[in-house]
């Protein structure tokens, strides 16, 4: 049980920095182009990006659980940009295209 709490208050301190943990080029745009979750909602309602559910597999590929996500814009589409927790207990941030 205390293993298992020390793994979600890591993972809570590590969620909590992800976005400066990004690489540069991507940090910005995770900072300033992400949809809110009611203009994601339409972005994929409308058929202009992917659900999370249709890329989920390519995030977690190598094995673990996906612990947030967020829809970007980036260039003239979407990615997600998506923090796994592996089976390691280490947090990796992913980006996947959504359209």
């Amino acid at each position: 049980m205390m293993i298992h709490t020390l793994k979600i208050l890591t993972l809570s301190l590590l969620l909590n920095i992800a976005p400066a943990a990004l690489p540069d080029d991507m940090s910005g745009a995770y900072a300033q182009a992400c949809l809110s979750n009611a203009q994601a909602n339409k972005a994929v309602s409308s058929g202009a990006a992917k659900s999370l559910a249709q890329v989920k597999g390519s995030a977690t590929r190598g094995g673990g659980k996906i612990v947030s996500a967020k829809l970007c814009r980036q260039g003239g589409g979407f990615v997600y940009v998506i923090s796994v927790l592996k089976s390691n207990g280490q947090v990796s941030n992913v980006t996947v295209r959504a359209n």
